[in-house]
C-alpha cells in the first residue's frame, strides 16, 4: 500500500531574496509537502510511534528557514529536502513565493526525491 502524509499551505516567514531590500525583511513563503512512508502499522494499531509526526516535520522546516538568509528558493528547497529526507525516502516539496512578478500570483520551486 502506498501512503503519504501531506502538509498543506504551511506559512513560514523567511529571510530570502537577492535584492538588498529583501535582505532587510522576512517574506512569508508557503510550503506544500508530500511525504511517502509506510503507514500500515500506524493504520492498524492506532499507535503514534508508527506514524510520521507532522509536528516534528513542521518544527524542522521552521528551524531550517530561520538558520540564515537564503538568496534563492532553490537553495532553501535543497536545505529542507536534505533535512526532511532523513524521515522518508520519497517526497515532494513545493516552495511558493508570492508577488515576485507583477502579472503573476507568484512563483514556485518544486523538488522531488
Amino acid at each position: 500500500m502506498k501512503t503519504k502524509l501531506v502538509i498543506h499551505d504551511l506559512k513560514i516567514p523567511v529571510s530570502i531574496g537577492v535584492h538588498e531590500w529583501e535582505k532587510q525583511i522576512k517574506q512569508e513563503l508557503i510550503f506544500n509537502l508530500e511525504l511517502e512512508y509506510n503507514a500500515e502499522k500506524a493504520m492498524q494499531t492506532d499507535d503514534v510511534q508508527f506514524a510520521l509526526d507532522y509536528t516534528v516535520i513542521g518544527k524542522l522546516m521552521n528551524q531550517v528557514c530561520e538558520r540564515k538568509h537564503f538568496e534563492l528558493i532553490e537553495h532553501l528547497a535543497h536545505e529542507l529536502q536534505s533535512e526532511i529526507s532523513t524521515y522518508c525516502l520519497h517526497g515532494k516539496l513545493d516552495v511558493f513565493k508570492a508577488d515576485v512578478i507583477p502579472s503573476a500570483k507568484g512563483v514556485s520551486f518544486i523538488c522531488e526525491w
